[in-house]
């Protein structure tokens, strides 16, 4: 098996393992203001459907134009980099509430 497609079986493990914690911390962090009914659940899982939606046809495109594993490795980084940076945000809205 190629380097490349032993690197990326992993990443997409772990990035699918990484947007279910998302899902979760989000919901944790929506259950103080909202609560955690049905209702917030429904829309919650929905969004977050809609997001990796939107992200398989963009990143599906990107891939068709440019094959190279080096942009999808920038993604996932960029990816990450704003994951944290909305992390923290959430935490200092959370202590200011």
């Amino acid at each position: 098996m190629p380097l490349s497609r032993r690197l990326l079986l992993p990443l997409v493990f772990v990035s699918g393992m990484a947007s279910l914690g998302i899902e979760f911390g989000a919901s944790r962090l929506l259950a103080p203001y909202f609560g955690t009914s049905l209702y917030v659940w429904g829309v919650l899982i929905g969004l977050i459907l809609v997001y990796l939606s939107a992200g398989y046809v963009i990143g599906g495109r990107l891939a068709d134009r440019y094959p190279q594993a080096d942009l999808l490795y920038q993604i996932i980084h960029q990816g990450h980099a704003r994951t944290q940076i909305a992390r923290y945000c959430g935490l200092l809205i959370g202590k200011q509430v």
